[in-house]
């Protein structure tokens, strides 16, 4: 008979320039010269014109805005060309506009910056710029993709021996177009429409690489499985503000700042290489002084998550002198502002440098920490085991990011790889533990979890219970509520009788065991957290809507202590520390072993490092030594940043705390 107990918890009470060369792709990254490179760059948003630039040719303007950018060590650029700009009627291209992106490219070049050109814009700070020839269904119009493929195929083949290209987008954010012009499409007819555009630039220029930036969030006309079938690597955009972290927690906190990484995870699932192409915030949303934070957490995020690059958005701000003009967009399909020659004002405030190319505190930033990359480069090995977050089959990708944002942080909290895995697909041999939060499987979810779990795996499942051996689960009560869980036997991170404080109040279902412990049935508790044995596998259920109640609170995260229930999935290793605010990554290359924390919070933490052997840790960029033993305290600033060299000395069996010393902000 399987053996199964009450694990856990009962209810307690209610509550620098580089050479240009070829690029392709290869891995996570893309190549320079058949390199593997992490490219951190800019959205170019020139100081002076903004877009228009390419009808208002001042190459003034653009060698000192390359100057300045090469300054903070911006590798790479993205600069979208405005549609009606280069293609005024379906059968004419502009050759003089056209001409003066290859030399916007070649001053590019010469600042050690390449270039990553998107032609079909298209959709843009919350405007429709197309050119009236093309105010129809983009998508399925033969005479409309006639005049998108000819624009394409002119672009590439006046640029593709440009030596600062870098590659080509295919536009900006072309999925908004659907929804804002309110055309009818199925998702075979996106999927045909990209393949001709990818198509039509590869027969033009088979040796750049070619990208699709999407917006906002992926959909079911453009999901990362058809973009990836249409493109050499995914690109992402995140924006706290838009997809709503930032609804959830202040933009210098855990689901906010992890949010980016999030989306990366998900696009990773394509199995390309990712690229952050858009992540910004404006001063109409944090102060000045503060966006540096955002900024450095974010890059250096990207940089420890595998990704391919990371642009911000955007190089520069918008002048408020500047009117967008009326004869490049169409007004029916923008937002209100634009009938009056305005963008919406968090548009004006988002870039790197000023007008007159000043350095602004988020430059710094990133001068400051592409440098640290730059040094460290790439080729370093996780050493953390790994967690997957399960990805329900046919979820809507906005709110499945919405609601699994918080499981994520949590599997963040309790230092853990975090990856993305979709439910229908086999589980990775590499699988320490799998995360099923709040929802139910589907038939083939149920073969493969269910495969991974009776062979050996460690499954943790909230409010559904696919796997019930042992348990009953009945409906929910609404008069079951619960804030407060104490334990009654001690694993992972609980201890005996310590109340556990959930950050928002969770609903339960009536659960039980069929051999419920000795110690609940003393108590006259109510069981809320189980393990039972599923084949070769531990089960961890948790009756209760835990990740969906913490969901619809507002940064609990000071008085939150759920990591605790996660904290059962992780297996012992050589290396943790014990702040859930604190993002921990264990990395290794050529026999140097490093640790990477950030300050996922704008308040500071005490932390403690923690190690099987005695080591010592020294700071990677100053060569200070910040402590030795097997714990050594460390207190990070607020959004501060640690990277440690970890050295491995002869074990004097202590185990004690050395040094305190301040992490970098």
């Amino acid at each position: 008979m399987t053996c199964i107990r009450t694990l856990l918890l009962v209810l307690l009470a209610a509550q620098a320039g580089f050479t240009q060369g070829h690029w392709g792709v290869q891995g996570r990254y893309l190549t320079q010269d058949g390199r593997p490179t992490f490219v951190a760059g800019a959205n170019y948003i020139p100081s002076a014109g903004w877009y228009t630039i390419l009808q208002n040719w001042n190459p003034e303007v653009v060698e000192k805005d390359f100057a300045a950018l090469q300054r903070l060590g911006v590798k790479g650029i993205r600069f979208p060309l405005l549609w009606p700009l280069l293609e005024p009627s379906p059968d004419t291209i502009n050759k003089e506009r056209l001409a003066n992106v290859d030399k916007l490219i070649a001053i590019a070049a010469k600042h050690g910056i390449a270039v990553q050109v998107g032609p079909i814009t298209g959709w843009m700070s919350g405007a429709v710029f197309l050119p009236n020839w093309a105010d129809g269904n983009l998508f399925t119009d033969p005479s409309i993709i006639e005049g998108t493929t000819r624009l394409v195929r002119e672009v590439a083949g006046a640029l593709k021996g440009n030596a600062g290209l870098q590659g080509y987008d295919f536009g900006n954010e072309l999925n908004v177009l659907p929804h804002q012009m309110r055309l009818s499409l199925d998702p075979a007819q996106t999927q045909r429409w990209m393949a001709t555009i990818f198509q039509t630039f590869k027969q033009a220029d088979p040796s750049h690489p070619v990208t699709n930036g999407i917006g906002t969030g992926f959909d079911r006309l453009f999901d990362i499985w058809s973009i990836a079938q249409s493109s050499d690597y995914l690109s992402v955009h995140s924006y706290p503000f838009f997809h709503g972290t930032s609804g959830m927690d202040p933009w210098i906190g855990q689901r906010t700042t992890y949010s980016s990484s999030y989306i990366s995870a998900y696009a990773a699932l394509a199995d390309r290489p990712v690229l952050v192409q858009e992540i910004g915030c404006s001063e109409a949303w944090l102060p000045r002084s503060e966006i540096g934070k955002f900024l450095r957490l974010t890059l250096m995020g990207a940089w420890a998550e595998g990704n391919a690059g990371y642009y911000w958005w955007g190089s520069h701000d918008i002048d408020r002198n500047f009117h967008p003009p009326a004869e490049n967009l169409i007004l029916k399909y923008s937002a209100a502002s634009f009938a009056r020659g305005q963008f919406s004002n968090l548009e004006y405030t988002t870039g790197l440098l000023d007008l007159q190319n000043r350095p602004k505190p988020s430059a710094e930033e990133f001068r400051r920490w592409t440098a640290v990359i730059d040094s460290l480069g790439l080729g370093w090995r996780d050493e953390l085991p790994v967690l997957y977050l399960l990805y329900p089959q046919d979820a809507d990708y906005n709110a499945t990011m919405r609601a699994q944002i918080t499981p994520y942080t949590l599997a963040k909290q309790i230092h853990m790889q975090v990856r993305l895995w979709p439910e229908w697909k086999p589980v990775p041999a590499d699988a320490a533990a799998m995360v099923i939060p709040g929802f139910g499987l589907s038939a083939s979810g149920k073969e493969t979890v269910g495969a991974y779990l009776r062979g050996g795996g460690v499954v943790y499942q909230s409010y559904f219970c696919d796997f019930p051996e042992g348990l009953t689960v009945r409906d929910a009560n609404p008069e079951l509520r619960v804030s407060t869980l104490v334990p009654l036997q001690a694993a992972g991170r609980f201890a005996l009788g310590q109340p556990v404080r959930l950050g928002a109040e969770a609903r339960l279902r009536d659960a039980a065991a069929s051999a419920p412990d000795e110690a609940l049935l003393r108590s006259g508790a109510r069981g809320v957290f189980f393990v039972t044995a599923v084949g070769k596998g531990r089960y961890y259920y948790l009756a209760a809507n835990l990740e969906e109640s913490l969901s619809k609170a507002y940064d609990p995260w000071q008085q939150d202590e759920s990591w605790r229930i996660y904290s059962v999935l992780r297996p012992e290793t050589a290396f943790t520390i014990d702040s859930p605010e604190v993002e921990l990554f264990i990395k290794s290359r050529s026999g140097k072993r490093l640790a990477l924390l950030l300050n996922r919070s704008d308040r500071f933490q005490n932390v403690i490092f923690r190690s099987a052997q005695h080591v010592i840790l020294r700071d990677f960029m100053s060569r200070q030594e910040l402590g030795d033993g097997h714990e050594i305290a460390l207190l990070l600033p607020p959004a501060g940043i640690l990277i440690a060299e970890i050295t491995t000395v002869q074990d004097d069996g202590g185990s004690i705390v050395k040094k305190r010393v301040v992490g970098r902000n």
